[in-house]
């Protein structure tokens, strides 16, 4: 790989660059369904998937300016989601919340042409993850492979 001339540093967005975040995001909250189904199935009926969704993203949107803690912002759109569904348990809000942010980060399925691509770049360029996510690479298999990582969040 030739190096192009001035480039010194490439960096890449991760949720919906690096993988698939509406999957991986989907797949967590389903987890967490099931957990609330095995403490509560009739709360449990009354949610799915999309409803969750759209209260986190209300939450988003309320929250936005006072918290920039995306798993803070997480954390109550579970805490709303249980009292939609005529449960409010901050405890059960908070367990929840583990399950989702376990698979969040360790269920995450990088593209397959990600790591090959991180690797050539590196050969030449200082590699970056600039996002507006929060996963840190150790938590989803990609420990060591940027020299800087930041998140929105955190500025």
């Amino acid at each position: 790989m030739k190096r192009i001339s001035g480039i010194k540093a490439v960096s890449f967005d991760a949720d919906g660059t690096l993988w698939d975040f509406d999957k991986v995001m989907r797949h967590s909250l389903g987890h967490a369904l099931l957990e609330l189904e095995s403490v509560d199935a009739e709360a449990a009926s009354l949610l799915d998937v999309e409803k969750m969704i759209a209260i986190r993203k209300a939450t988003f949107e309320e929250m936005k300016g006072r918290a920039t803690n995306l798993e803070e912002i997480r954390l109550e759109a579970f805490r709303r989601s249980l009292r939609h569904a005529g449960r409010p348990d901050d405890a059960l809000a908070s367990r929840l919340n583990e399950i989702y942010l376990k698979h969040r980060y360790e269920d995450i399925e990088i593209f397959d042409d990600v790591c090959p691509t991180l690797s050539a770049l590196r050969q030449k360029y200082a590699v970056g993850l600039i996002s507006n996510g929060n996963t840190l690479p150790e938590r989803c298999g990609l420990d060591g492979v940027f020299q800087f990582v930041v998140f929105s969040q955190d500025h």
